[in-house]
């Protein structure tokens, strides 16, 4: 399946249901200059290189792909090997149906059998394009028979600019071990530094954060930014930005790293639901774009 073009005035995007119904690119064309809000993907290129995929019906690791819901043993596969644990849920590694395309906008659907993950869901995706920015909504609905655990939201890439600031505003953060699993829920320096405002280059995370405020800004250089707002109920941020990559990421999302095996803590510090059957979950977020502030 080909890509899907968006546009509105100079800003430009392109959506990959085939790969994981994908962000490929998002962009504005301004005096013949191309400016990439997003990582852009390669032609060619796996959902592993896409500007921003949706994350569904779980984020982040589930550790070894074990838990315990409601009195049943689930067992997911280990999807991003050579990691022994369950990633991001099903829906970055399917190909979506177009339900829907225009000039600005395009709506996606999967769904997804009780299999590897035991429980039938919907997901729908709408990726809207506008002279100020584009928003992404995902709805999730429970086709089983049987409550099923969901946790949802965006994993989009930024381009790794010398002079990108990051902006977010939370309470605490979750440490981790070397599996990158939560360890210990902490206020560490860098929880005030970002509340401030931190140059990207400066970060080495790969953690979730909680207390988000839903709202976080991107700053490029003096004259571009993003600014990136979320719906209920993705109240946790991950900030993923690894070493040497061109690349970083701000994450919203709706629970911490392996929150069905932490129904022990309070909702606050784990996130996470319980959706019943024929129930349905929906969030958004917005990248608003910011020239010349």
């Amino acid at each position: 399946m080909t890509r899907l073009r968006l546009a509105d005035g100079e800003v430009r995007a392109e959506i990959d249901p085939a790969c994981g119904g994908a962000i490929a690119s998002f962009y504005s064309v301004r005096e013949d200059e191309r400016f990439d809000w997003l990582r852009p993907a390669p032609l060619d290129g796996g959902v592993d290189s896409m500007a921003c995929f949706p994350l569904l019906p779980f984020c982040n690791r589930i550790r070894d792909g074990n838990f315990t819901c409601m009195g049943r043993e689930i067992t997911l596969p280990a999807n991003a090997p050579p990691s022994p644990h369950a990633l991001h849920g099903m829906g970055w590694q399917r190909p979506w149906t177009v339900l829907a395309h225009s000039g600005q906008a395009v709506r996606l659907q999967l769904e997804h059998p009780a299999e590897a993950w035991p429980w039938h869901f919907r997901a729908t995706q709408e990726i809207t394009l506008a002279a100020e920015g584009l928003v992404a909504q995902l709805e999730v609905e429970n086709l089983d028979t049987q409550p099923m655990p969901l946790g949802l939201g965006f994993h989009p890439f930024f381009p790794h600019r010398d002079s990108a600031r990051i902006q977010v505003a939370t309470e605490a953060m979750w440490e981790s071990n070397t599996e990158l699993l939560p360890t210990v829920l902490a206020r560490p320096a860098v929880v005030d530094q970002l509340r401030q405002g931190v140059p990207a280059r400066d970060l080495l995370l790969d953690n979730n954060f909680v207390g988000w405020d839903r709202v976080a800004h991107i700053e490029f250089d003096d004259a571009r930014a993003l600014s990136m707002s979320a719906t209920d109920p993705l109240d946790f941020v991950t900030l993923y930005a690894p070493p040497g990559a061109g690349f970083f990421c701000v994450e919203p999302v709706s629970n911490c790293t392996d929150w069905p095996n932490l129904m022990h803590l309070p909702l606050a510090e784990r996130g996470g639901a319980i959706l019943a059957p024929g129930a349905v979950s929906r969030a958004s977020v917005r990248l608003a774009i910011l020239w010349d502030r």
